[in-house]
């Protein structure tokens, strides 16, 4: 199966399991990118405000096709407790191209059932499978086993 894996991250931290899950599934990854940063505290709280408004910030182009896949990975922080504005404006663009998908997020100490399911509402389709990373969780070393467990399940769909 032809997988890619598309992520937002503005700290670092969802960047870092993005690459995780890369390197067990081997697949194709892309990060989500921006012409403007979200550094210190001003970005954090443009991102927020985003994130709660549910607005769709411009991305750039990228340079892999996600319909070219047959399953793409989604990857966001946790936002206000919402996915990352970056990450809503990716799958309204290209929702019509993903044949199908996962979920996976980073968080402070957020449900990221609260994330995933307005992914799947804008998606329109349910995920094959998620895994969230919150809090402390994630430098825990119980987590690699969680992101085992998650590349099992996306490997065998």
């Amino acid at each position: 199966m032809k997988t890619l894996i598309v992520f937002f991250s503005r700290s670092g931290r969802t960047r870092r399991l993005a690459e995780e899950i890369e390197g067990r599934l081997g697949s194709d990854i892309e990060e989500i990118r921006e012409s403007k940063g979200r550094g210190g505290a001003i970005g954090w709280l443009k991102s927020g405000m985003e994130s709660t408004r549910m607005m769709l910030p411009k991305i750039n182009a990228l340079e892999r096709d996600p319909g070219a896949y047959d399953l793409v990975l989604v990857g966001t922080p946790i936002w206000a407790s919402n996915m990352s504005s970056p990450v809503r404006a990716f799958i309204t663009e290209h929702r019509d191209r993903i044949q199908e998908a996962a979920f996976f997020c980073t968080g402070d100490g957020d449900d990221p059932g609260k994330v995933f399911g307005p992914m799947e509402e804008l998606l329109g389709k349910r995920p094959i499978a998620t895994m969230g990373l919150i809090g402390e969780e994630r430098e825990n070393p119980d987590s690699l086993k969680k992101i085992e467990e998650f590349v099992e399940r996306v490997s065998s769909a």
